[in-house]
Protein backbone atom coordinates (compact mmCIF):
# COMPACT_ATOMS: atom_id res chain seq x y z
CA UNK A 1 0.00 0.00 0.00
CA UNK A 2 2.82 2.25 0.50
CA UNK A 3 4.99 1.90 -2.78
CA UNK A 4 1.17 2.40 -4.16
CA UNK A 5 0.30 5.63 -3.13
CA UNK A 6 4.48 6.56 -3.40
CA UNK A 7 3.61 6.30 -6.89
CA UNK A 8 0.52 7.81 -7.14
CA UNK A 9 2.00 10.89 -5.43
CA UNK A 10 5.53 10.66 -7.25
CA UNK A 11 4.19 10.23 -10.59
CA UNK A 12 1.95 13.31 -10.34
CA UNK A 13 4.93 15.47 -8.50
CA UNK A 14 6.83 14.31 -11.93
CA UNK A 15 4.43 15.95 -14.02
CA UNK A 16 4.29 19.29 -11.81
CA UNK A 17 7.69 19.22 -11.11
CA UNK A 18 8.90 19.08 -15.09
CA UNK A 19 5.84 21.77 -16.16
CA UNK A 20 7.09 23.70 -13.16
CA UNK A 21 10.67 24.09 -15.20
CA UNK A 22 9.89 24.15 -18.00
CA UNK A 23 7.74 27.72 -17.20
CA UNK A 24 10.44 28.54 -15.20
CA UNK A 25 12.83 28.43 -17.61
CA UNK A 26 11.27 29.68 -20.69
CA UNK A 27 9.42 32.16 -18.14
CA UNK A 28 13.11 33.25 -17.47
CA UNK A 29 14.17 33.64 -20.68
CA UNK A 30 11.10 35.63 -21.93
CA UNK A 31 11.27 38.21 -19.26
CA UNK A 32 15.05 38.93 -20.02
CA UNK A 33 14.94 39.04 -23.28
CA UNK A 34 11.41 40.66 -24.08
CA UNK A 35 11.08 43.04 -21.45
CA UNK A 36 13.88 45.42 -22.27
CA UNK A 37 12.48 45.07 -26.32
CA UNK A 38 9.13 45.91 -25.30
CA UNK A 39 9.82 48.93 -22.80
CA UNK A 40 12.40 50.77 -25.74
CA UNK A 41 9.17 50.41 -28.32
CA UNK A 42 6.93 52.62 -26.31
CA UNK A 43 7.09 55.58 -27.77
CA UNK A 44 3.95 58.69 -27.78
CA UNK A 45 4.12 58.27 -32.13
CA UNK A 46 3.42 54.40 -32.25
CA UNK A 47 -0.21 55.40 -30.10
CA UNK A 48 -3.12 55.25 -32.40
CA UNK A 49 -5.26 58.15 -30.86
CA UNK A 50 -8.33 56.73 -31.98
CA UNK A 51 -8.33 54.19 -29.46
CA UNK A 52 -11.34 53.85 -27.34
CA UNK A 53 -11.89 51.89 -24.01
CA UNK A 54 -14.63 50.47 -22.17
CA UNK A 55 -13.85 49.21 -18.59
CA UNK A 56 -16.29 46.95 -17.42
CA UNK A 57 -17.04 46.40 -13.98
CA UNK A 58 -19.21 44.14 -12.77
CA UNK A 59 -20.61 44.69 -9.11
CA UNK A 60 -22.87 42.35 -6.87
CA UNK A 61 -23.20 43.94 -3.05
CA UNK A 62 -19.21 45.59 -3.77
CA UNK A 63 -20.38 49.11 -1.64
CA UNK A 64 -16.44 48.59 0.59
CA UNK A 65 -15.17 48.76 -2.50
CA UNK A 66 -16.53 50.08 -5.74
CA UNK A 67 -16.22 53.93 -4.98
CA UNK A 68 -12.07 52.95 -4.33
CA UNK A 69 -11.84 51.29 -7.51
CA UNK A 70 -14.00 54.02 -9.80
CA UNK A 71 -12.03 56.94 -8.19
CA UNK A 72 -9.05 55.38 -8.86
CA UNK A 73 -9.58 54.50 -12.29
CA UNK A 74 -11.29 57.62 -13.47
CA UNK A 75 -7.72 59.34 -12.13
CA UNK A 76 -5.82 57.45 -15.47
CA UNK A 77 -5.08 59.30 -18.60
CA UNK A 78 -7.28 57.01 -21.24
CA UNK A 79 -9.93 58.18 -23.46
CA UNK A 80 -12.84 56.25 -23.00
CA UNK A 81 -16.13 54.80 -20.38
CA UNK A 82 -16.03 53.32 -17.44
CA UNK A 83 -19.56 50.82 -17.48
CA UNK A 84 -20.08 50.13 -13.28
CA UNK A 85 -22.78 47.63 -13.88
CA UNK A 86 -24.98 47.10 -10.62
CA UNK A 87 -26.15 43.02 -11.15
CA UNK A 88 -28.68 43.36 -8.36
CA UNK A 89 -27.20 44.91 -5.07
CA UNK A 90 -28.52 44.63 -2.07
CA UNK A 91 -26.71 47.16 -0.20
CA UNK A 92 -25.74 50.18 -0.78
CA UNK A 93 -23.43 49.79 -4.32
CA UNK A 94 -25.37 52.03 -6.07
CA UNK A 95 -25.02 54.81 -4.07
CA UNK A 96 -21.52 54.15 -3.70
CA UNK A 97 -21.28 54.14 -7.32
CA UNK A 98 -23.12 57.57 -7.97
CA UNK A 99 -20.96 59.43 -5.00
CA UNK A 100 -18.09 59.34 -7.21
CA UNK A 101 -18.32 62.30 -10.24
CA UNK A 102 -17.34 61.38 -13.39
CA UNK A 103 -18.57 62.18 -17.01
CA UNK A 104 -16.55 58.86 -18.16
CA UNK A 105 -18.84 57.23 -15.65
CA UNK A 106 -21.70 55.22 -17.09
CA UNK A 107 -23.90 53.29 -14.45
CA UNK A 108 -25.91 50.31 -15.77
CA UNK A 109 -28.34 48.37 -13.02
CA UNK A 110 -29.98 44.72 -13.33
CA UNK A 111 -32.69 44.17 -11.06
CA UNK A 112 -34.51 40.57 -10.60
CA UNK A 113 -35.05 38.13 -11.66
CA UNK A 114 -32.69 39.13 -14.57
CA UNK A 115 -29.87 40.49 -12.31
CA UNK A 116 -27.43 37.85 -10.44
CA UNK A 117 -27.39 35.21 -13.14
CA UNK A 118 -23.88 35.31 -13.10
CA UNK A 119 -20.95 36.73 -14.02
CA UNK A 120 -21.02 36.56 -17.92
CA UNK A 121 -24.51 37.34 -18.03
CA UNK A 122 -23.21 40.83 -16.43
CA UNK A 123 -20.83 41.64 -18.76
CA UNK A 124 -22.49 40.44 -21.98
CA UNK A 125 -25.29 42.86 -20.88
CA UNK A 126 -23.09 45.52 -20.46
CA UNK A 127 -21.35 44.88 -24.18
CA UNK A 128 -24.55 45.38 -25.66
CA UNK A 129 -24.81 48.93 -24.05
CA UNK A 130 -21.68 49.57 -24.88
CA UNK A 131 -22.40 49.01 -28.67
CA UNK A 132 -24.87 51.32 -28.32
CA UNK A 133 -22.99 54.01 -26.94
CA UNK A 134 -20.59 53.45 -30.11
CA UNK A 135 -23.00 53.69 -32.53
CA UNK A 136 -24.05 56.68 -30.73
CA UNK A 137 -20.24 58.16 -30.94
CA UNK A 138 -20.35 56.79 -34.71
CA UNK A 139 -17.20 55.19 -33.01
CA UNK A 140 -14.87 52.54 -35.14
CA UNK A 141 -15.30 49.03 -33.32
CA UNK A 142 -11.88 48.15 -35.04
CA UNK A 143 -10.30 50.67 -32.71
CA UNK A 144 -12.46 50.33 -29.55
CA UNK A 145 -10.87 48.53 -27.08
CA UNK A 146 -13.23 46.05 -23.79
CA UNK A 147 -11.33 45.82 -20.79
CA UNK A 148 -12.66 43.67 -17.36
CA UNK A 149 -11.79 45.18 -14.07
CA UNK A 150 -12.78 43.31 -10.93
CA UNK A 151 -14.65 45.67 -8.58
CA UNK A 152 -11.82 45.62 -6.11
CA UNK A 153 -9.77 45.98 -8.45
CA UNK A 154 -6.84 49.22 -9.17
CA UNK A 155 -4.78 49.63 -12.25
CA UNK A 156 -1.25 50.20 -12.05
CA UNK A 157 -0.30 53.96 -13.46
CA UNK A 158 1.24 52.95 -16.55
CA UNK A 159 -1.52 50.46 -17.71
CA UNK A 160 -2.92 52.68 -20.42
CA UNK A 161 0.16 53.66 -21.89
CA UNK A 162 1.12 49.84 -22.10
CA UNK A 163 -2.23 49.40 -23.62
CA UNK A 164 -2.11 51.80 -25.90
CA UNK A 165 1.23 50.67 -27.15
CA UNK A 166 -0.02 46.85 -27.81
CA UNK A 167 -3.31 47.53 -29.34
CA UNK A 168 -1.97 50.63 -31.67
CA UNK A 169 -0.81 47.42 -33.27
CA UNK A 170 -3.48 45.83 -35.28
CA UNK A 171 -2.63 42.46 -35.28
CA UNK A 172 -3.05 42.65 -31.11
CA UNK A 173 -6.78 41.35 -30.70
CA UNK A 174 -6.81 40.31 -26.93
CA UNK A 175 -4.27 40.88 -24.36
CA UNK A 176 -4.29 39.62 -20.63
CA UNK A 177 -2.21 42.27 -17.61
CA UNK A 178 -0.21 40.90 -15.06
CA UNK A 179 -2.26 40.42 -11.72
CA UNK A 180 -1.13 41.48 -8.36
CA UNK A 181 -2.48 42.06 -4.89
CA UNK A 182 -2.56 44.84 -2.61
CA UNK A 183 0.50 45.14 -0.55
CA UNK A 184 -1.44 45.63 2.65
CA UNK A 185 -0.65 42.23 3.68
CA UNK A 186 -1.89 40.93 7.47
CA UNK A 187 -0.56 37.20 6.76
CA UNK A 188 1.09 34.30 5.33
CA UNK A 189 -2.08 33.89 3.54
CA UNK A 190 -2.55 36.52 1.77
CA UNK A 191 1.33 36.99 0.53
CA UNK A 192 1.40 33.63 -0.90
CA UNK A 193 -1.78 34.41 -3.17
CA UNK A 194 0.49 37.40 -4.64
CA UNK A 195 3.63 34.98 -4.92
CA UNK A 196 1.18 32.63 -7.10
CA UNK A 197 -0.21 35.18 -9.17
CA UNK A 198 2.63 38.05 -9.37
CA UNK A 199 5.72 35.56 -9.61
CA UNK A 200 4.50 31.82 -10.26
CA UNK A 201 1.60 32.60 -12.73
CA UNK A 202 3.59 35.65 -14.18
CA UNK A 203 6.08 32.87 -15.06
CA UNK A 204 3.49 30.44 -16.39
CA UNK A 205 2.01 33.20 -18.78
CA UNK A 206 5.48 33.83 -20.03
CA UNK A 207 5.73 30.66 -21.05
CA UNK A 208 2.65 30.54 -22.63
CA UNK A 209 3.17 33.05 -24.89
CA UNK A 210 5.73 30.49 -26.64
CA UNK A 211 3.13 27.73 -26.71
CA UNK A 212 0.16 30.44 -27.68
CA UNK A 213 -1.65 29.40 -24.78
CA UNK A 214 -2.02 32.27 -22.84
CA UNK A 215 -5.24 32.84 -20.49
CA UNK A 216 -7.57 35.46 -19.57
CA UNK A 217 -8.28 36.14 -15.84
CA UNK A 218 -11.38 37.40 -14.37
CA UNK A 219 -9.66 40.50 -13.89
CA UNK A 220 -7.48 42.45 -16.54
CA UNK A 221 -8.59 40.99 -19.50
CA UNK A 222 -8.83 43.53 -22.84
CA UNK A 223 -9.66 42.65 -26.18
CA UNK A 224 -10.50 44.47 -29.68
CA UNK A 225 -14.11 44.58 -30.04
CA UNK A 226 -14.58 44.02 -33.66
CA UNK A 227 -13.07 40.97 -34.22
CA UNK A 228 -14.43 39.74 -30.95
CA UNK A 229 -18.28 40.17 -32.48
CA UNK A 230 -17.70 38.69 -36.06
CA UNK A 231 -16.01 34.95 -34.69
CA UNK A 232 -17.55 35.05 -31.46
CA UNK A 233 -21.05 36.87 -31.41
CA UNK A 234 -22.38 40.17 -29.22
CA UNK A 235 -22.41 37.42 -26.38
CA UNK A 236 -18.74 36.30 -26.34
CA UNK A 237 -18.65 34.94 -22.31
CA UNK A 238 -20.54 32.04 -21.44
CA UNK A 239 -21.98 31.06 -18.28
CA UNK A 240 -19.09 28.93 -16.66
CA UNK A 241 -17.86 29.42 -13.29
CA UNK A 242 -14.40 29.97 -14.78
CA UNK A 243 -15.86 32.32 -17.29
CA UNK A 244 -12.73 34.06 -18.06
CA UNK A 245 -11.14 30.57 -19.13
CA UNK A 246 -14.28 29.83 -20.90
CA UNK A 247 -13.73 32.98 -23.01
CA UNK A 248 -10.29 32.00 -23.56
CA UNK A 249 -10.92 28.52 -25.37
CA UNK A 250 -13.52 29.99 -27.52
CA UNK A 251 -10.63 32.76 -28.33
CA UNK A 252 -8.13 29.79 -29.23
CA UNK A 253 -10.94 27.58 -30.82
CA UNK A 254 -11.37 30.98 -33.27
CA UNK A 255 -7.66 31.35 -33.39
CA UNK A 256 -7.61 34.30 -32.20
CA UNK A 257 -4.09 35.39 -30.21
CA UNK A 258 -3.79 35.97 -26.91
CA UNK A 259 -0.75 38.05 -25.43
CA UNK A 260 0.45 38.79 -22.08
CA UNK A 261 1.59 41.67 -20.38
CA UNK A 262 3.71 41.45 -18.00
CA UNK A 263 4.94 44.98 -17.24
CA UNK A 264 1.53 46.38 -16.31
CA UNK A 265 -0.66 44.66 -13.58
CA UNK A 266 -4.01 44.86 -12.32
CA UNK A 267 -4.48 44.95 -8.10
CA UNK A 268 -6.60 43.18 -6.50
CA UNK A 269 -7.48 42.12 -2.88
CA UNK A 270 -6.11 38.98 -1.44
CA UNK A 271 -8.22 37.04 0.92
CA UNK A 272 -7.07 37.06 4.65
CA UNK A 273 -8.71 33.70 5.66
CA UNK A 274 -8.58 30.13 5.07
CA UNK A 275 -12.59 29.94 4.58
CA UNK A 276 -12.81 32.57 1.89
CA UNK A 277 -9.89 31.15 0.41
CA UNK A 278 -11.39 27.35 0.22
CA UNK A 279 -14.46 28.88 -0.92
CA UNK A 280 -13.19 31.20 -3.93
CA UNK A 281 -10.55 28.14 -4.80
CA UNK A 282 -13.72 25.48 -4.90
CA UNK A 283 -15.36 27.91 -7.44
CA UNK A 284 -12.44 28.28 -9.93
CA UNK A 285 -12.51 24.59 -9.40
CA UNK A 286 -15.63 23.70 -10.32
CA UNK A 287 -15.44 26.31 -13.39
CA UNK A 288 -12.34 23.96 -14.41
CA UNK A 289 -15.04 21.26 -14.28
CA UNK A 290 -17.25 23.24 -16.14
CA UNK A 291 -15.66 23.89 -19.08
CA UNK A 292 -14.79 20.19 -19.39
CA UNK A 293 -17.53 20.49 -22.22
CA UNK A 294 -15.38 22.12 -24.23
CA UNK A 295 -12.99 18.89 -24.13
CA UNK A 296 -14.52 17.36 -27.58
CA UNK A 297 -14.12 20.14 -29.35
CA UNK A 298 -10.09 20.75 -28.26
CA UNK A 299 -9.57 17.47 -29.35
CA UNK A 300 -11.24 17.93 -32.46
CA UNK A 301 -10.12 20.91 -33.60
CA UNK A 302 -7.74 22.02 -36.62
CA UNK A 303 -7.16 25.12 -35.41
CA UNK A 304 -5.00 23.97 -32.48
CA UNK A 305 -1.25 23.20 -32.69
CA UNK A 306 -0.24 20.14 -30.11
CA UNK A 307 1.11 22.25 -27.59
CA UNK A 308 -2.23 23.82 -27.44
CA UNK A 309 -4.10 20.81 -26.99
CA UNK A 310 -1.60 19.97 -24.58
CA UNK A 311 -2.00 23.20 -22.46
CA UNK A 312 -5.53 23.09 -22.30
CA UNK A 313 -5.86 19.55 -21.35
CA UNK A 314 -3.63 20.07 -18.48
CA UNK A 315 -5.33 22.70 -17.54
CA UNK A 316 -8.66 19.95 -17.79
CA UNK A 317 -6.87 17.68 -15.71
CA UNK A 318 -5.31 19.75 -12.95
CA UNK A 319 -8.24 19.06 -10.04
CA UNK A 320 -8.25 15.30 -10.66
CA UNK A 321 -3.99 15.55 -10.09
CA UNK A 322 -4.43 17.81 -7.47
CA UNK A 323 -7.31 15.21 -5.82
CA UNK A 324 -5.02 12.35 -6.41
CA UNK A 325 -1.96 14.06 -4.92
CA UNK A 326 -3.67 14.46 -1.79
CA UNK A 327 -5.58 11.35 -1.65
CA UNK A 328 -1.67 9.91 -1.87
CA UNK A 329 -0.09 12.23 0.92
CA UNK A 330 -3.44 11.42 3.36
CA UNK A 331 -2.41 8.02 2.63
CA UNK A 332 1.10 7.62 3.02
CA UNK A 333 0.46 10.05 6.44
CA UNK A 334 -2.55 7.79 7.89
CA UNK A 335 -0.28 4.66 7.13
CA UNK A 336 3.29 6.32 8.88
CA UNK A 337 0.52 7.12 12.04
CA UNK A 338 -0.65 3.46 11.92
CA UNK A 339 3.18 2.19 11.81
CA UNK A 340 4.29 4.35 14.43
CA UNK A 341 1.37 3.37 16.59
CA UNK A 342 2.11 -0.42 15.92
CA UNK A 343 5.68 -0.16 17.02
CA UNK A 344 4.97 1.92 20.29
CA UNK A 345 2.53 -1.18 20.89
CA UNK A 346 4.22 -4.00 20.07
CA UNK A 347 7.22 -2.32 21.39
CA UNK A 348 9.28 -3.90 18.85
CA UNK A 349 11.59 -1.71 16.77
CA UNK A 350 12.01 -2.70 13.39
CA UNK A 351 14.66 0.11 11.92
CA UNK A 352 14.52 -1.32 8.38
CA UNK A 353 10.80 -0.34 8.39
CA UNK A 354 11.43 3.16 10.96
CA UNK A 355 14.30 3.94 8.19
CA UNK A 356 12.19 3.33 5.06
CA UNK A 357 9.37 5.83 6.58
CA UNK A 358 11.80 8.27 7.47
CA UNK A 359 13.51 8.26 3.79
CA UNK A 360 10.22 8.24 2.41
CA UNK A 361 8.80 11.25 4.33
CA UNK A 362 12.39 12.88 3.51
CA UNK A 363 12.39 12.66 0.09
CA UNK A 364 8.61 14.07 -0.20
CA UNK A 365 9.07 16.38 1.72
CA UNK A 366 12.38 18.07 0.26
CA UNK A 367 11.15 17.60 -3.07
CA UNK A 368 8.16 19.55 -2.40
CA UNK A 369 9.60 22.09 -0.40
CA UNK A 370 12.46 23.23 -2.75
CA UNK A 371 10.27 24.75 -5.40
CA UNK A 372 8.30 26.99 -2.59
CA UNK A 373 11.97 27.98 -1.37
CA UNK A 374 12.70 28.57 -5.01
CA UNK A 375 9.37 30.19 -5.99
CA UNK A 376 9.88 32.54 -2.36
CA UNK A 377 13.61 33.58 -3.62
CA UNK A 378 11.47 34.81 -7.44
CA UNK A 379 8.89 36.45 -5.69
CA UNK A 380 11.22 38.17 -3.80
CA UNK A 381 13.46 39.47 -6.97
CA UNK A 382 10.43 40.33 -8.67
CA UNK A 383 8.65 42.64 -6.11
CA UNK A 384 12.63 44.31 -5.74
CA UNK A 385 12.93 44.31 -9.60
CA UNK A 386 9.11 46.25 -9.99
CA UNK A 387 9.91 48.63 -6.94
CA UNK A 388 6.80 47.12 -4.95
CA UNK A 389 6.32 46.85 -0.76
CA UNK A 390 8.49 43.88 0.41
CA UNK A 391 6.49 41.84 3.22
CA UNK A 392 8.61 41.33 5.92
CA UNK A 393 10.97 38.80 6.99
CA UNK A 394 9.07 36.65 9.33
CA UNK A 395 6.87 36.22 6.41
CA UNK A 396 9.19 35.41 4.03
CA UNK A 397 10.66 32.48 6.26
CA UNK A 398 6.71 31.10 6.22
CA UNK A 399 6.29 31.12 2.62
CA UNK A 400 7.95 28.48 0.93
CA UNK A 401 6.34 25.65 2.95
CA UNK A 402 2.56 27.68 2.21
CA UNK A 403 2.89 27.99 -1.18
CA UNK A 404 4.64 24.08 -1.34
CA UNK A 405 1.93 22.13 0.34
CA UNK A 406 -0.77 24.67 -0.25
CA UNK A 407 -2.84 21.83 -2.48
CA UNK A 408 -3.46 20.47 0.77
CA UNK A 409 -5.38 22.67 2.03
CA UNK A 410 -6.97 23.03 -1.37
CA UNK A 411 -7.78 19.34 -1.47
CA UNK A 412 -11.43 20.85 0.38
CA UNK A 413 -11.64 23.42 -2.42
CA UNK A 414 -11.53 20.50 -4.77
CA UNK A 415 -13.87 18.34 -3.05
CA UNK A 416 -16.39 20.66 -2.46
CA UNK A 417 -16.04 21.46 -6.78
CA UNK A 418 -16.59 17.83 -7.28
CA UNK A 419 -19.25 17.73 -4.98
CA UNK A 420 -21.48 21.16 -6.11
CA UNK A 421 -20.73 19.75 -9.63
CA UNK A 422 -21.87 16.32 -9.30
CA UNK A 423 -25.22 17.68 -7.68
CA UNK A 424 -25.63 20.35 -10.73
CA UNK A 425 -25.26 23.14 -8.34
CA UNK A 426 -24.02 25.98 -10.43
CA UNK A 427 -24.80 29.08 -8.02
CA UNK A 428 -22.31 31.84 -7.74
CA UNK A 429 -19.82 31.32 -4.68
CA UNK A 430 -18.94 35.06 -4.35
CA UNK A 431 -15.86 36.22 -2.68
CA UNK A 432 -16.82 39.08 -0.33
CA UNK A 433 -14.22 42.21 -0.64
CA UNK A 434 -13.48 44.64 2.24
Amino acid sequence: MVKFFISIYGGILFIFLNYLFLQLLLGLFSFRHDYPLIKKQLTAKQIDPELFYFIIIPCCNEEAVIARTLTQLCQLDFQGKIIAIDDGSTDQTAQQIQTVHNDKIHYLKRVLPNAQTGKGEALNHALKICEQIIQQKHLNPNKVIIGVVDADGALSKNSFNVLNHYFSNPKTIAAQLRVKMYPQFENTLQISQDAEFFTIINLLQNMRMYTRTVGLSGNGQFFRLQPIVEKIGHQPWGNALLDDYELTLKLMLQKIPIDYISHAWVYQQSLKNMRAYIRQRSRWAQGDLDCLKYLKPVLQSSALDFWQKGGILLFFIQPWLNFMADIAVFGLFLLTVKQVIFILIARHFNLAIINKLVINIVVLFVSSSSWGVLFTFLYHYDLKHNHEARPSKKYLLRLPILIAYMYLILFFSISIAFWRHLRHKSSWIKTKHE
